[in-house]
């Protein structure tokens, strides 16, 4: 139960282990929020974490942006920026679900909307977000991972996503609030 937040993860090198953030295997519910991680053998490798939530990171320039091994399960991985890796998403799992569990309120270009799944931004989606709202309206994957919300824009270059409301697990877990 681990939370990673606001650091820039850079340049680590295939001779020091070549990943910018690794957890270790069979660990739960760690977070990692707010991150910059860029231009790694390997962004982030959730090795076998479960329960955990990957959030609001910026994954660009790495040779993988995250890898999940098959045994990685119940992660919540949504409101990420995988822009320009060699390959954003690395699984070896069969359909691994990217995005949140839960219905989320956020605003979108000073719009409030709500209960919504939200996924990440992929510099590589290709489909289109016809009503507006910054998910859009095709998933993206393929047969290892697969993200049915994906954003239509990214949420760290933009600025345009916030959320509202949102919060680590409940208040009485001794997490509050990571966004409004």
């Amino acid at each position: 139960a681990n939370i990673i937040t606001s650091n820039i993860i850079i340049n680590n090198t295939s001779s020091g282990g070549g990943t910018g953030l690794q957890f270790g295997a069979v660990t739960n519910q760690n977070v990692a929020s707010g991150n910059v991680i860029q231009s790694n053998p390997i962004g982030l490798d959730l090795n076998g974490m479960a329960g955990g939530i990957i959030g609001a990171n910026f994954f660009t320039g790495n040779d993988a942006g995250l890898n999940v091994p098959f045994y990685a399960y119940s992660n919540e991985v949504f409101l990420n920026d995988f822009s320009d890796n060699t390959v954003n998403i690395d699984s070896d799992a069969s359909n691994y679900g990217l995005g949140s569990d839960s219905l989320l309120f956020y605003t979108y270009y000073n719009s409030v909307y709500g209960k919504s799944l939200m996924g990440n931004y992929y510099s590589d989606y290709a489909g289109s977000d016809a009503d507006g709202n910054g998910i859009g309206d095709t998933p993206h994957g393929d047969a290892t991972f697969s993200d049915a919300h994906p954003l239509a824009q990214s949420p760290h270059t933009t600025g345009h996503y916030r959320m509202h409301g949102w919060s680590l697990c409940s208040v009485s877990g001794g997490f509050g609030s990571l966004f409004e």
